[in-house]
């Protein structure tokens, strides 16, 4: 008797992994991607009507409803997070296609500053090329001017040349 008990068990058990699209190894199925973790909610919530129109009861903690719920919320999420991600990266392309454009603007403003700036004493010359932005860092072995913070800021790495 007791060996028949176990027998339905256990069918009814494969019975329920097979309606949630489970394999009969109880291993997790992988949850890696956005679309496997969907994939795989979906499937659960549709096992589980299967299943209990097969007469199992419904699945709990969590339940059918709390998992469509929080399925809902990432499909909302993903809808509205993604076009503004998309609109980002666009963004950040154009920037980086004009990078080497202004770069030579910059480069050809700093040749104008200096040589506007030539024949005048070097410390009204760096004056002058601050108020532009440029920053100055001393080299080892140089006084640093009154003025002159005590960390520099650092020199930002020089922009890559443009394709040919």
């Amino acid at each position: 008797m007791a060996e028949g008990v176990l027998d339905t068990y256990l069918r009814d058990y494969v019975a329920v992994l097979d309606c949630h699209k489970l394999n009969h190894s109880a291993e997790l199925p992988s949850l890696g991607t956005q679309e496997e973790r969907r994939t795989v909610a979906q499937e659960l919530i549709a096992g589980d009507a299967a299943a209990v129109a097969m007469g199992f009861p419904a699945m709990v903690n969590p339940s059918a409803a709390e998992v469509q719920a929080k399925l809902t919320d990432a499909i909302r999420e993903r809808g509205e997070v993604t076009p503004v991600d998309r609109d980002l990266q666009a963004l950040l392309e154009k920037l980086r296609a004009l990078r080497p454009q202004a770069q030579v603007v910059v480069d050809d403003l700093v040749d104008e500053l200096r040589h506007s700036t030539r024949r005048l004493e070097a410390g009204t010359a760096r004056e002058v090329m601050r108020s532009y932005g440029l920053s100055y860092e001393t080299l080892p072995g140089e006084t640093p001017e009154p003025n002159e913070p005590a960390n520099p800021p650092p020199t930002p790495a020089p922009a890559p040349a443009p394709p040919a």
